[in-house]
């Protein structure tokens, strides 16, 4: 199996969840954090080799941990006695890790050169910018979210590229100039607020967890289009959407939500059938083959992403 079709992922029940690497079709499964405590969150290097992730065994605080991607080499890389240190995200170029501690910071994979990215705190996930330099996030702005770019080292203020007075939230970068998010509606923008566009004017339904293809082309995301929350795509430039797959899952919580894309174009999802119940599903980007698995003995999978590999 290639690398870049291995999945991380956590599972397991609260308070004790696991983090496992498997291959794109759920076999190969292995334990790589392998702890009574809780363990989540898990980031890939850029050569795939190893794996960043936030684990409770350290007294009950949350810590970022290194791992190798076989389970070894286990390193704690961060432990500050006064505070939890939590969301590790790490750089396309495999140089830093981002994360959440006493601020918004940056760090080398070793623990070292801890740096504020900003003072304006994430109020969701970030996402880097494809040459290493910018960090992009969801920040309330004073009482709904904007999407903010900061640039790495710079100790100056972020730039809202947003702005439009809807909550925005889900910002992902493609590897080139725009990121992607949602409102109700999908949007996308460039790193420097230019160039806004709204890919779903007009709808009735709902748009959420926008990815983009790694040639840039298309976009798949979560909709109910048809009632139920389901995976599509759509031209990255805008136009008619397509279902990727169907489901029938009804209720609270209930959905299937793209989570990454892989580099030859297969949609990695949570399937949802709760709040607290979740499978890792991937499937062909024309809604072919799919397949769904669990960590052994989980039964909400959760935070998987696709390998990064050269």
């Amino acid at each position: 199996i290639p690398c870049a079709l291995k999945v991380a992922f956590h599972d397991g029940a609260d308070n004790a969840r696991e983090v496992w690497i498997a291959n794109h079709d759920g076999t190969g499964l292995i334990n790589v954090s392998n702890d009574a405590a809780d363990d989540a969150n898990a980031t890939w290097s850029a050569d795939g080799m190893r794996l960043a992730f936030q684990s409770k065994r350290n007294g009950g605080r949350w810590d970022i941990y290194i791992v190798n991607a076989d389970g070894s080499g286990l390193t704690n890389i961060t432990n500050t006695p006064t505070a939890d240190e939590t969301s590790p995200v790490w750089s396309p170029d495999g140089q830093r890790i981002a994360f959440l501690g006493l601020g918004f910071n940056v760090m080398y994979p070793n623990g070292t050169g801890i740096a504020t990215v900003t003072s304006r705190s994430p109020s969701g996930a970030f996402t880097w910018s494809p040459d290493n330099t910018q960090i992009a996030f969801p920040s309330v702005n004073p009482n709904i979210p904007d999407v903010f770019v900061a640039t790495v080292g710079s100790g100056g203020q972020p730039v809202n590229v947003t702005n439009s007075g809807a909550a925005e939230t889900n910002p992902t970068w493609w590897p080139g100039p725009r990121i992607v998010y949602s409102t109700s509606d999908l949007h996308t923008v460039n790193g420097d607020g230019t160039g806004a566009t709204n890919l779903t004017p007009g709808t009735q339904h709902f748009e959420y967890s926008p990815r983009w293809s790694h040639d840039g082309q298309t976009i798949f995301f979560t909709s109910n289009e048809q009632t139920n929350y389901e995976v599509h795509r759509i031209a990255a430039t805008g136009g008619a959407a397509t279902r990727v797959l169907d489901n029938t899952l009804i209720g609270a919580g209930a959905g299937d939500w793209v989570v990454d894309v892989s580099t030859d174009n297969r949609v990695l999802f949570e399937r949802r059938t709760s709040f607290t119940a979740s499978q890792i599903g991937v499937v062909n980007a024309d809604g072919t083959s799919a397949v769904f698995f669990n960590g052994t003995g989980g039964t909400n999978a959760r935070g998987a992403t696709f390998a990064r590999c050269p």
